[in-house]
């Protein structure tokens, strides 16, 4: 959006056509003209005049933009900010500018840095006229309060004082009242905030404990396991030490029992050969002779 650096805005029935207006006159017959034309020529017609435009004003609607704005345009003398302020009701409406002491060749020193220090000085202006108010106010008060309460003007003057003393203090004390309230509020709030952590930081604690001891419970059951796991395995250790001692233990009574069976066999054979020797003097030299001669070792 485009600064205008207008001082002011007015509707048209204000400046020129209603019943009272300000005075304010059309230039070029009302046709369309840029600002800068319309105040360069103001300036050119009024060169020899003794009675000088001061403002300008231009349509609200203006098309283009800075010293190319263009639309209808009016001069006037007439214009006091302080008692016409801004009007912007109506559908017809004209910014109002401040007429540059020289010729309009530049936005600042026709536009902007002119309306700049006529502000700055309505500005002055309007703060003078309100403490030369505000003095005649306090005096017009002072003497209506010492005709109310029969006092002299010194007096009524004390407590005229006194009395707005104790309005400030007491509109301070009502501002401080209202930022206690509020710190109280907050304070409030802030406790509520820390019961409510309180709380949660309780029910995290309350939850950690609770994962920890499950954890210690799971870690106290994988001991267990553990254990039990060693245990088997020692069982399983010591139950195959055993099946291996007893099957070297049998193995060593099968060996045990073959011998005592063959010994037994060699007894039997023995004790029978003695018998039959017993009974049958040489049959054995006569069994071997006639086996050495037999075909077999031929």
């Amino acid at each position: 959006m485009t600064t205008k650096y207008n001082i002011g805005t007015l509707n048209e029935a204000t400046l020129a056509t209603g019943t009272p207006n300000l005075g304010f006159q059309v230039v070029n017959s009302g046709s369309n003209i840029t600002i800068q034309a319309c105040i360069n020529a103001i300036k050119g017609a009024e060169a020899n005049s003794q009675i000088k435009s001061k403002y300008v004003a231009m349509s609200s609607t203006a098309t283009g933009t800075g010293l190319g704005m263009t639309g209808k345009c009016y001069k006037g003398n007439n214009y006091n900010p302080i008692i016409n302020p801004d009007d912007t009701t109506g559908t017809s409406l004209f910014d109002i500018y401040g007429m540059p002491e020289g010729e309009c060749t530049t936005i600042d020193n026709c536009l902007k840095g002119n309306s700049r220090t006529i502000l700055q000085k309505e500005l002055t202006d309007i703060t003078t006229l309100i403490t030369a108010n505000q003095k005649e106010k306090d005096d017009v008060q002072i003497r209506l309060l010492a005709i109310e309460k029969s006092m002299t003007y010194a007096s009524a003057e004390q407590q005229y004082n006194n009395d707005i003393k104790t309005a400030e203090l007491k509109k301070l004390l009502d501002e401080l009242n209202k930022e206690k309230e509020a710190l109280e509020a907050h304070k409030l709030s802030l406790s509520a905030r820390n019961s409510e952590a309180s709380i949660l930081l309780s029910d995290k604690n309350r939850l950690l404990a609770t994962v920890n001891t499950n954890i210690q419970q799971k870690y106290t059951k994988l001991e267990d396991v553990n254990n039990n796991i060693n245990t088997i395995t020692q069982d399983i250790y010591t139950n195959n030490m055993e099946m291996k001692r007893k099957e070297n233990i049998i193995q060593t009574l099968r060996v045990i029992l073959i011998i005592i069976v063959i010994m037994i066999v060699i007894l039997m054979i023995y004790f029978g050969m003695e018998i039959i020797e017993s009974n049958s003097p040489g049959s054995f030299t006569n069994f071997a002779n006639k086996f050495n001669g037999s075909s077999l070792f031929i």
